[in-house]
């Protein structure tokens, strides 16, 4: 199963400055509630919004992040 962990952070991606958001179990519910909440973490410098969350597991937003946590079936963790 992957999950999908939604961080906000300062524009310089400091560890301290990451507060998780959200964690979804689907690309697409993580997408839906990243548009629901476009005001708190889009900035007008960032890049037009195509594949939103491609992009953002790309670091390409200044206040936001996306990173997957892949649970194995073994039962191990990976992110």
């Amino acid at each position: 199963m992957i999950l999908y962990d939604i961080y906000y952070h300062d524009a310089w991606r400091t560890h301290s400055s990451y507060g998780r958001q959200m964690i979804t179990t689907t690309e697409e519910k993580a997408k839906e509630w990243l548009l629901e909440n476009e005001s708190e973490w889009y900035d007008e410098d960032d890049p037009k919004i195509e594949d939103l969350i491609e992009q953002a597991l790309d670091q390409k937003f200044r206040y936001m992040t996306v990173k997957t946590i892949v649970c194995n079936e073994d039962g191990s963790v990976s992110w």
